[in-house]
């Protein structure tokens, strides 16, 4: 699978989800996962989310998605999200 910027992110999410639910259907995911590439994935969140997040409250009518909160750099999700994939994903589990 090669991912792009927010999708990276969502792929992790993927892997992290079918590796601990412990529901079949999930768990799919990671077996048919044959290897993942990230291009211009924002792995420890962007500083472009955080500039948008302080913009929109010096201009009231700029309202950036709630998305772009996800990506701020200081979000302890994505360093969890980040922290799980290093220690928990192998080479067994998924040929990158």
């Amino acid at each position: 699978m090669v991912t792009h910027s927010y999708g990276g992110l969502i792929a992790k999410s993927m892997t992290y989800i079918s590796a601990t639910n412990g529901n079949k259907r999930y768990e799919s995911f990671i077996h048919f996962l044959k290897g993942l590439s990230f291009i211009a994935t924002p792995h420890g969140g962007s500083i472009w989310a955080d500039y948008f997040i302080k913009l929109s409250k010096i201009i009231p009518l700029f309202r950036p998605s709630e998305r772009i909160g996800d990506l701020n750099v200081e979000n302890s999700n994505i360093d969890d999200l980040n922290r799980w994939f290093r220690d928990n994903i192998d080479y067994n589990m998924v040929e990158c």
